[in-house]
């Protein structure tokens, strides 16, 4: 299979279909084989999670279970290698599906594991799995802290570009919130040096009614507008573009460009009607 793919690197596809084409219990046992190869794995992306999903589903626990004892660090989930981009992203899946999903809590509640992931899949990706972990200790304060100042914070997350300068930023927006101090204290015994740290609390703290902020714009924001079902945000700004972004996690999912600064919108169903410095643009979002 390693030689297959060496061969045919651009085509992924063509070997899960021939794979899929394979017979008998010996597909499912390669199958099973390969998703412990971290090269190929990463090759087929959610191709081979989806093959055995289906031609395993009694054994999925027991499955899932092999699969993190044979990739678990010594160290926790928080030293997996940084290529392994499928554990990265599918882990508390794994976890959940395997029955394991209160091991979840401790490992969101790990400051290497929050910042490590936010360093390689953005702020996002761990606001999900904090969600999911809250359904296994959804009275535990601090997991509630993380979640919400991932979610009204991780835009600022996202611009650190370096390991340090995240562990620096992430230290200094947690350190105010007494449910977080534990990890604050962890957090403080590793930073590098020298860095920045803030003396007194810093001065643009999120209000506590900030749920989320949404980044993308280059210039003022001249209008917006919720879609009736509370979904979708629309705004319109002097940079020239309209923008449609997913309420719920601040995505840009559609943006238009205009050739003058865009100054108004409102949004029903479908339609979205805009007024910018060239008129007035009727439009329709297709999704």
């Amino acid at each position: 299979m390693r030689l297959l793919l060496a061969q045919n690197r651009e085509s992924p596809v063509a070997i899960t279909a021939a794979l899929s084409g394979a017979g008998g219990y010996g597909k499912t046992l390669m199958a099973t084989a390969i998703c412990h190869d971290r090269r190929i794995r990463s090759a087929f992306k959610d191709g081979i999670r989806a093959f055995l999903r289906n031609e395993r589903k009694a054994d999925l626990p027991t499955l899932n279970n092999q699969l993190l004892d044979a990739h678990r660090p010594d160290a926790g989930w928080a030293e997996a290698p940084n290529d392994d981009r499928y554990f990265w992203d599918h882990l508390a899946d794994h976890l959940i599906e395997a029955g394991r999903g209160a091991e979840l809590v401790p490992t969101v509640k790990d400051w290497r594991y929050l910042a490590k992931k936010t360093l390689l899949r953005k702020s996002l990706s761990v606001e999900n799995d904090l969600i999911q972990a809250m359904k296994y200790a959804p009275d535990d304060d601090p997991l509630r802290a993380l979640r919400r100042t991932f979610a009204n914070t991780g835009h600022i997350f996202n611009h650190c570009e370096t390991r340090d300068d995240l562990h620096s930023t992430i230290f200094s927006r947690l350190q105010h919130l007494d449910e977080l101090q534990a990890i604050v204290r962890e957090l403080a015994r590793h930073l590098a040096s020298p860095r920045i740290v803030p003396k007194f609390d810093l001065p643009d703290l999120p209000h506590p009614a900030l749920i989320r902020t949404l980044e993308g714009h280059s210039d003022y924001v001249r209008g917006c507008a919720f879609s009736p079902d509370g979904e979708l945000v629309v705004s319109t700004s002097a940079d020239r573009t309209l923008k449609v972004w997913g309420a719920r996690t601040g995505q840009t999912l559609a943006t238009l460009f205009a050739d003058g600064p865009m100054l108004c919108c409102v949004i029903h169903g479908e339609m979205i009607v805009a007024g910018g410095a060239r008129g007035v643009y009727f439009l329709r979002l297709v999704r």
